[in-house]
């Protein structure tokens, strides 16, 4: 893959294009960013420039954009299942922290047996 490294914390100058090896297999609770674009912000100059404890070998980037790639399933679902957890997820999230979020000492009850209640 390529990337902007920090040889030197000397500003933007510092920046030079490297060929680095693919990242290793990914672990328990983690996800792979296929990164598209990156914007540069001024604390992304602040830290090119020493100000934030830059050091050398860094990848400077405060935003990007990009595609999660390397999601896994839980064991024994298949795509089709799998397809259907985000809009249950998403919605039963935003029951419990949508526009009246769920605040410590308050009691959720949960009806039925669907995507959302389960």
């Amino acid at each position: 893959m390529k990337a902007y490294v920090l040889d030197t914390a000397k500003g933007i100058d510092g920046l030079a294009v490297r060929d680095l090896p693919s990242p290793p297999a990914l672990g328990p609770g983690q996800v792979r960013v296929a990164v598209r674009a990156v914007s540069v912000n001024y604390r992304d100059l602040l830290v090119v420039s020493g100000a934030m404890g830059a050091r050398s070998e860094m990848i400077p980037c405060s935003d990007a954009a990009g595609e999660v790639v390397l999601v896994s399933l839980p064991a024994g679902l298949s795509f089709i299942e799998g397809a259907t957890l985000p809009c249950a997820a998403v919605t039963a999230w935003h029951a419990l922290a949508g526009a009246s979020p769920l605040l410590p000492g308050m009691t959720v009850l949960l009806h039925g047996g669907g995507g959302v209640s389960s």
